[in-house]
């Protein structure tokens, strides 16, 4: 893929990529005020660390004190913690180097009143050696849930151990060749990620239907309550896109979108009322050949309420630039961006966003 609009579209691409396996990391907590809640007891003993991933895990089972979000074990470079990870089918070991745990993977944003469970871990694993690691993931496939035997080629690995808890492993070779440490390993954990009650009820089979001919509920979007941020997108391994049903007071269609991401709470609101409040946006990723691009875009545009010259106007214009549209109706304002690079005959070459700010029913 040349430089210009097809490698933005390909840097859209891993954007998604990226957004989907979260590969992130924490620096800390969040704290309310100056006062510093007690520090509960480290979950280390004698250099050795035990948790339970067949539940979510408490916030007591991971020490969070009652101020933060997070909290992360470190070990002293070519020292490591022996850790065991219980499992729906076994008992996980790793030579961990350090351990952290979020309430969400952005930072403890979500968890503003400091209630929730720790959802997301992050455990670098040192091993010996490359093959030494290599080796260790191939035995360890079946128990993570991974569906294939990994390989040396492998720069990132995932699989499901449970409905609930998603795990992806990567080479820390392949994020900072500078940095990383021969054998040295990304273990990310994640709870409700992809399966949990509130999307299991709007997402069937890959199919979800949303009415937007008014603002839709938390329910309707998949909120989890008190949080104020709901992620929609299909389960791993599958890299079909969500078929969204969209109902408009124009009209209905169904999209194709790679993830769909609603927040809550305007602005100007407390941060603890956002965890609770009604939605305020919600946005969709795909990524596709310009085709592909163009033909959703003609076929969603009365629906949309779109002209066909604002189609014509998305793919016009430079290729490396983005192109958007605006409508608005009673329900929400729509902003509708494409980048296209009708040069470029890649499945990564176009990329389209809708973005949905939500009106309040009474204007």
């Amino acid at each position: 893929m040349r430089r210009g609009a097809g490698a933005a579209a390909m840097a859209a691409a891993m954007s998604v990529t990226l957004a989907a396996c979260s590969v992130s990391f924490h620096v800390g907590g969040t704290g309310s005020g100056t006062a510093r809640a007690t520090v509960p007891p480290s979950i280390v003993h004698d250099g050795r660390v035990s948790l339970d991933f067949r539940q979510t895990p408490t916030r007591a089972a991971f020490g969070l004190p009652a101020d933060q979000s997070w909290r992360g074990y470190e070990a002293r470079y070519k020292h490591t913690y022996d850790l065991s990870i219980t499992l729906p089918g076994g008992v996980l070991r790793l030579p961990a180097h350090s351990i952290d745990g979020d309430t969400d993977d952005a930072g403890g944003a979500v968890d503003t009143d400091h209630g929730h469970r720790p959802k997301y871990f992050t455990v670098d694993v040192l091993y010996p050696s490359e093959d030494a690691a290599d080796t260790a993931l191939a035995q360890q496939s079946a128990l993570l849930g991974i569906s294939h035997r990994p390989s040396a080629s492998d720069a990132l690995v995932d699989g499901s151990p449970s409905r609930d808890l998603f795990v992806e492993v990567q080479r820390q070779s392949n994020l900072s060749a500078t940095l990383s440490a021969p054998g040295e390993r990304y273990y990310y954990f994640s709870f409700d990620r992809y399966d949990n009650a509130a999307v299991a009820a709007v997402l069937h089979d890959g199919r979800m239907d949303l009415d937007a001919r008014t603002r839709p509920s938390r329910a309707q979007l998949g909120f989890l309550d008190d949080y104020a941020r709901a992620d929609i997108q299909t389960s791993p391994p599958s890299k079909a896109p969500v078929a969204l049903t969209l109902r408009t007071p124009h009209g209905t269609v169904t999209l194709a979108v790679d993830s769909l991401t609603s927040t809550s709470g305007r602005d100007a609101d407390p941060q603890l009322v956002r965890q609770r409040a009604a939605p305020s946006r919600t946005s969709t990723t795909w990524v596709g050949t310009v085709a592909e691009a163009r033909a959703q875009l003609v076929r969603a545009a009365p629906a949309l309420g779109l002209a066909p010259s604002a189609i014509s106007a998305l793919f016009a214009g430079p290729a490396d630039t983005a192109h958007t549209v605006r409508t608005t109706t009673s329900a929400y304002d729509l902003e509708v961006s494409v980048q296209a690079d009708p040069s470029e005959p890649g499945p990564y070459a176009a990329s389209i966003g809708y973005r949905f700010t939500w009106r309040d029913p009474a204007g």
